[in-house]
């Protein structure tokens, strides 16, 4: 058993802000169970967006950089049950996995003794214990689930997430899941069940020409930590060429995005798949979902809104799920530079709650980008004289910086005038046994969006 503990939020560390107007504490509002499953479009009748149609907001960043060692091949949220602000991104890198607060530290890393290729986090129904007590203490009610792919070892390896103290907890299942396939594309976590029947998980894997399932289970007094589990695989055959998948928050379904730019349904219990609609965006780099009430009371309705980023770009499009239409496109840019993005390997979003700015969720994209992009690329020196290279063109003949861009959604819902809405947040409060919920503390900023 390997436990690491995980970093404590520094208070008082400043914030960049594209503009503050107005701000407003209140108590935390609901969290509701969507369990609503959109009908699907014809993917036939579906119109791409037309090229050049969209006009994209610049949004800025308010958090960055967080620099990483290598480009991350993955990003990945988990939302304390009880303090927002604890909550943390966790990216996967060949320099091993980093954690960062959206309102703590910089990036530090976690664990570095493997290169990991992914990410995925799911909230189990049940939750699971610690064969042994580590030097600070036991991992308990741990029901955060966080999987990433050892490319030595060619397996994939789970972390139990601690609810109190985000420590993270290795081999729970002493069970690493090996496969003789090369590399997956990317994968994902779904959980079913409930607290009173035991744990439930399946790991889909996007790989080339196929589609893996792994479902674990344990039922609820299956006795140690590491026996009673049962594990079970299956390799569905497709022609789907996928580059990304997710989680549809509310149903037992996954979203995987193809090169094509289409986003299809997949039940990993049988191994189906369905063409939903098409983005028009290809060569993407991530693929998240972030869901939200419109309306109030009886009038409420859920939405669920697709994310999906051009990887070369590193421009963010938005799409209704239920029924595709585009929501506009945003471009993350940094706040306080005028820098370039060269490439974009990973996206996550996530409704939940994690303090401050990020109280209705927040948007990573782990980026490589210029710091310093110069409009010629040179500067005038004395009259008469050549131009020389600036400095900042000589910085940007470097290798760039990877790091991962923090925008809370409020100011990406600000800059393409969406409705405001309240959080369905995909973990319900309180998670913690035996004690009552620490009330959030809602800071409402009124984040104008940047002009390009």
């Amino acid at each position: 058993m390997r436990t690491v503990p995980f970093i404590s939020r520094k208070p008082g560390r400043p914030v960049l802000l594209a503009a503050l107007c107005t701000v407003m504490i209140s108590a935390c509002g609901r969290s509701t169970d969507n369990k609503t499953t959109p009908a699907p479009q014809d993917p036939a009748t579906a119109q791409a967006p037309t090229p050049g149609a969209t006009i994209v907001r610049s949004v800025a960043t308010t958090d960055e950089p967080i620099v990483l060692p290598s480009p991350a091949t993955g990003l990945a949220f988990w939302e304390h049950p009880t303090l927002p602000f604890e909550g943390m991104v966790i990216a996967a890198t060949q320099n091993g996995l980093y954690a960062h607060q959206p309102e703590g530290t910089e990036a530090q890393t976690v664990i570095a003794d493997f290169r990991a290729h992914g990410a995925a986090l799911a909230y189990l129904p049940g939750g699971f214990f610690a064969d042994t007590s580590p030097p600070d203490g036991p991992v308990s009610a741990a029901r955060g689930l966080f999987v990433s792919y050892d490319l030595d070892q060619s397996a994939y390896r789970f972390f139990g997430i601690d609810n109190v103290s985000g420590t993270l907890a290795e081999d729970f299942l002493s069970l690493p899941v090996q496969t003789q396939r090369a590399r997956p594309i990317d994968f994902c976590l779904t959980a079913s069940g409930d607290a009173q029947e035991g744990v439930q998980f399946s790991l889909v894997a996007l790989e080339r020409g196929a589609l893996s399932v792994y479902r674990f289970g344990k039922p609820k007094n299956a006795g140690a930590q590491t026996s009673g589990w049962s594990i079970s695989s299956q390799t569905y055959p497709t022609t789907l060429e996928a580059l990304s998948c997710a989680t549809d928050p509310g149903t037992d379904r996954l979203l995987i995005l193809d090169v094509d730019g289409t986003i299809h349904t997949l039940n990993p219990a049988s191994g189906t798949t369905e063409a939903l609609f098409n983005t028009g965006v290809q060569q993407s780099a991530g693929l998240g979902i972030h869901q939200r009430t419109v309306g109030e009371d009886d009038n409420s309705r859920p939405e669920k809104l697709v994310f999906v980023v051009d990887g070369t770009s590193g421009q963010v499009d938005l799409f209704t799920l239920v029924d595709g239409t585009r929501v506009g496109a945003v471009r993350l840019t940094a706040f306080d530079v005028n820098e370039g993005v060269i490439e974009t390997s990973a996206l996550a979003v996530s409704s939940g709650n994690f303090g401050g700015l990020y109280r209705a969720g927040v948007v990573a994209l782990a980026a490589k980008s210029d710091l310093f992009k110069a409009d010629d690329g040179t500067q005038p020196t004395a009259q008469g004289s050549e131009p020389q290279a600036s400095y900042e063109t000589d910085l940007r003949s470097r290798a760039g910086v990877n790091a991962i861009r923090l925008t809370p959604f409020v100011a990406v819902s600000n800059a393409l005038g969406l409705a405001s809405a309240t959080v369905i947040s995909e973990r319900p409060r309180p998670q913690t046994a035996g004690s009552d919920a620490i009330p959030d503390i809602e800071i409402d900023f009124a984040l104008e969006p940047v002009i390009p």
